[in-house]
């Protein structure tokens, strides 16, 4: 009984090593993916746009409108339009409406 015991135990470490290794590589490629393009500036813009307006949707609506016009003057510069930003910026908008709904 102890030895099925302890190989459970063994076998339960064994699985939690396999998941922490693979969250932390998970972790680490969406460390690596937010630190490329500005992403985390992006996520942070929407953020402080959508967090002055009134309502959840106000903030939604507001980091929509920055994100294509972010976009807009990306293009205009001669770069390309990016939905990976556009979706960054609306994500922080989504994170302030979320604080509206909570708070």
């Amino acid at each position: 009984m102890t030895e099925a015991l302890a190989g459970g135990w063994n076998f339960r470490k064994r699985m939690e090593t396999k998941v922490t290794g693979k969250l932390k590589d998970t972790l680490r490629k969406v460390k690596a993916w937010l630190s490329e393009s500005g992403h985390k500036w992006h996520i942070l813009g929407g953020l402080a746009v959508g967090l002055p307006s009134l309502s959840a949707w106000g903030a939604v609506y507001a980091s929509i409108v920055a994100g294509v016009c972010l976009e807009m003057k990306d293009y205009h510069w001669g770069g390309k339009w990016d939905n990976a930003d556009l979706a960054c910026t609306i994500g922080g908008g989504l994170l302030a409406a979320l604080v509206h709904v909570v708070f």
